[in-house]
């Protein structure tokens, strides 16, 4: 029914990117955001970014949308939502809307019923409130039952994600991995001397303290590489040994710190979600300035001929890391070495949010 209402002569799609986001611009997730924004209008789409956020951060947000639904506490922000999706629901120019599937309230539910939805899946949502509570988990399972037959269709980051959602579901989506913007003139190739690549700098970004990135598995290999020195950026701590804390960065000052690393260390930890498959956007952040990654799952944008992403794989139970000397040899290999970024074809946003807007258009 939606693509007999939207395929009307003279009629413009116009799309609505509704993000609840309580951070600034300049993190990953809103920087992957407006790329893929950025892209979609290249390849003739027509969107415009919703943004509901904290006040604080109105400012910040105004700059890049005037679409901002601002709150300062729980209850504000239920009315932020609301507020957005009744603004949402009474435009007449909006005919398709793009967002993440989470747990939605009352009129969200009525705007996925009233205007053609597409929406994104970038985690396992239900192992993920299965371990907020069982109440949310029911409330998450109810409302995949009631919007499964109203959504237009879906983007999974991995195929794993698609499999797990309801047939339905499973049934409108396609995968398109986490991406990020590929520039081949940013990085150039670095020659460490032997000294120096024996003390192997490696760099984590936590944007919070999330149980699937896996800290207590970064301390772990940090005691199992004395030599090594690992660098903990965004969250708080106290330098020990050999690892090192700093506070968040964006932009510039966060390039500027990568491009002293020799490696980055992706999600340790993503079985926490009874996940096997991840696409982080850390990990893209790390590659996109040159730097081999490490991570302890299965990236489904790589193959096995990409060795530049390594697969670490930990005993849980001993905390103990399985692969010690495949990890090494890695290291040994790529000390010294920038990773071509004209390999990254896989998670070039250029590439991979084209295809999306294919897709989306594809719906109408």
């Amino acid at each position: 029914m939606y693509s007999v209402s939207l395929v009307v002569i003279g009629m413009k799609l116009q799309i609505a990117y509704i993000v609840d986001w309580k951070g600034n611009p300049n993190t990953g997730a809103p920087q992957k955001i407006q790329e893929q924004i950025s892209v979609w209008r290249k390849n003739g789409l027509n969107v415009n970014l919703y943004i509901i956020t904290p006040s604080k951060n109105r400012n910040e947000w105004a700059k890049k949308t005037n679409k901002v639904f601002t709150y300062s506490n729980f209850l504000q922000r239920i009315l932020a939502r609301t507020y957005c999706s009744f603004t949402v629901i009474r435009s007449k120019d909006i005919n398709l809307v793009y967002r993440r599937l989470a747990i939605w309230e009352f009129f969200e539910l009525i705007s996925i019923v009233l205007k053609p939805t597409v929406i994104e899946i970038n985690t396992n949502n239900k192992e993920y409130y299965k371990k907020k509570s069982s109440l949310f988990w029911l409330i998450y399972w109810l409302q995949n039952i009631f919007i499964s037959k109203y959504i237009v269709g879906a983007c999974s980051v991995t195929e794993e994600l698609k499999e797990l959602q309801s047939l339905k579901i499973k049934n409108k989506t396609r995968v398109f991995t986490n991406s990020i913007k590929i520039d081949s003139k940013t990085v150039e190739p670095v020659i460490y001397t032997r000294e120096t690549a024996k003390q192997s700098s490696f760099v984590f970004l936590a944007s919070d303290a999330f149980k699937w990135n896996g800290v207590d598995l970064l301390f772990a290999l940090a005691k199992s590489f004395p030599k090594f020195n690992f660098h903990i950026v965004g969250l708080k701590g106290t330098d020990f040994q050999n690892v090192y804390w700093h506070n968040p960065m964006y932009d510039q000052d966060l390039i500027s710190f990568l491009r002293t690393m020799d490696f980055g260390i992706s999600t340790l930890a993503i079985d926490s979600l009874n996940l096997k498959q991840a696409a982080p956007l850390k990990s893209r952040t790390y590659l996109a300035n040159g730097l081999p990654t490490i991570g302890a799952y299965e990236d489904s944008a790589f193959d096995k001929s990409d060795d530049f992403f390594f697969q670490i794989i930990f005993d849980h139970n001993s905390l103990q890391l399985l692969n010690k000397d495949d990890f090494l040899n890695f290291v040994k290999k790529w000390s010294g070495k920038k990773v071509d970024l004209h390999l990254l074809g896989s998670i070039n946003s250029e590439i991979i949010e084209k295809n999306r807007a294919s897709f989306i258009r594809s719906l109408t």
